[in-house]
């Protein structure tokens, strides 16, 4: 089964594998996206999204450029623009997770939260610009509160919590 409204959806439609069980809704929503098992909603979601499956992405530019993604609910204004090899996360909030690459198992919720991270494992990331910059092994990180985590790089085990706390 496959729904697309809007013009120019998966323009890859000559692959046979594109769509099945999927749902594109607005202009270019996953005009040329690879994938199976995804609703995507919003002014080019999941544009380039290739080889994502079992995904729930919805806002403008959403998951744009993913590449190897699967099992994310990824939600807000370019949200998970870039989240590449990136699996099991909910990432919801404007810029939230916009190059989050190589991670898996987070929870990240806040504009600009964890907008440039990358290798983050099984962490919290919540608020405006939590974990902002925060990269390379992040795992078990617990950052909560406006900037908190901002920056941090190579820790594991954290936990900030506060405003700029970290």
């Amino acid at each position: 089964t496959f729904l697309a409204v809007g013009t120019h959806n998966a323009d890859s439609w000559s692959n046979e594998n594109v769509g099945v069980n999927s749902i594109m809704i607005g202009k270019d929503a996953g005009a040329s996206s690879t994938g199976t098992n995804y609703t995507m909603i919003g002014y080019q979601a999941g544009y380039e999204a290739t080889g994502c499956h079992n995904n729930n992405i919805i806002g403008y530019q959403a998951a744009y450029q993913s590449d190897d993604c699967s099992d994310n609910d990824i939600i807000g204004v370019r949200a998970g623009y870039e989240a590449n090899d990136s699996q099991l996360n909910q990432i919801i909030g404007s810029g939230a997770g916009i190059r989050l690459l190589n991670s898996v198992g987070n929870v990240i919720l806040g504009t600009l939260a964890a907008s440039g991270a990358n290798s983050k494992n099984a962490s919290v990331i919540i608020g405006y610009e939590a974990g902002k910059n925060s990269s390379s092994l992040g795992f078990y990180q617990v950052m909560i509160g406006s900037e908190a985590g901002q920056d941090s790089i190579n820790n594991r085990d954290v936990n900030f919590i506060g405003r700029q706390a970290g």
